[in-house]
């Protein structure tokens, strides 16, 4: 498990500097790709938002989003060009009663390049399902390529309205990105339990797999990634951005 502290993100590059990278992360999420986290937000704070996994800019990725009275949502969040407008959609469980979003979640996404389609399913700690669909969007998904993977956050730069920064404390056990769609939910399940000891090898292969933490191995400013591919994630030290 990883802890993440309220204005304290982690980062995963889109390429990592030197080349080190032997599978650059940053334009998988324009195609076809299977994405899951397991997390829990640290707080009962309401009227705000708190990203877990997210690609700046227009938001994409998982976070969770409360409001002044109460009400909160867990998911993960899109937006899509059509017609040259932009189109904000998300795919979320509406969590019923109030304060009970700081439990633990895991959210499962899956999406179709050709047919404009995602598949998700968010589930409690027991892997409980909490609520699963298809969302069919139109036009383009936006062009995420240059961006990094925010843990944390959503958005860290000065001049960003906070609500918009998305900070949070969190914990986080388990994140991975595959670069198809071609395993189901319970296929990931069954793959986070088989490498839940590994530490820097994988002792499950998995195909197209990009990057990969059960955070059993890290240290005070990086998190091995099990891929093999060298896609860390490491504490984001830009102190002067996190204003």
């Amino acid at each position: 498990m990883l802890n993440i502290p309220r204005r304290g993100p982690y980062i995963i590059l889109p390429a990592q500097r030197y080349e080190l990278s032997t599978y650059e992360p940053h334009t998988v999420m324009q195609g076809d790709f299977t994405m899951w986290c397991e997390f829990k937000v640290n707080t009962e704070d309401i009227g705000e938002n708190f990203g877990v996994c997210m690609r700046p800019g227009m938001h994409m990725g998982f976070c969770v989003k409360t409001e002044s009275d109460g009400q909160a949502w867990v998911g993960f969040d899109y937006w899509s060009v059509v017609d040259g407008e932009n189109k904000w959609d998300s795919m979320v469980y509406h969590v019923q009663e109030p304060k009970t979003y700081n439990e633990k979640y895991f959210c499962f996404v899956q999406h179709s390049l050709e047919d404009k389609r995602f598949t998700y399913f968010i589930t409690d700690e027991k892997y409980k399902v909490l609520v699963s669909g298809k969302r069919d969007y139109e036009g383009v998904l936006q062009d995420y390529s240059n961006t990094s993977f925010n843990l944390g956050c959503g958005n860290y730069q000065k001049g960003m309205p906070e609500r918009d920064k998305y900070f949070a404390d969190i914990n986080l056990y388990n994140l991975g990105l595959i670069a198809n769609k071609n395993y189901s939910y319970e296929d990931i399940w069954n793959f986070i339990d088989k490498t839940k000891n590994d530490k820097r090898t994988l002792s499950q292969p998995m195909d197209d797999l990009v990057f990969y933490y059960n955070f059993k191995e890290k240290n005070l400013f990086k998190v091995w990634d099990l891929s093999g591919h060298c896609n860390f994630a490491a504490k984001n030290t830009y102190e002067d951005d996190l204003i």
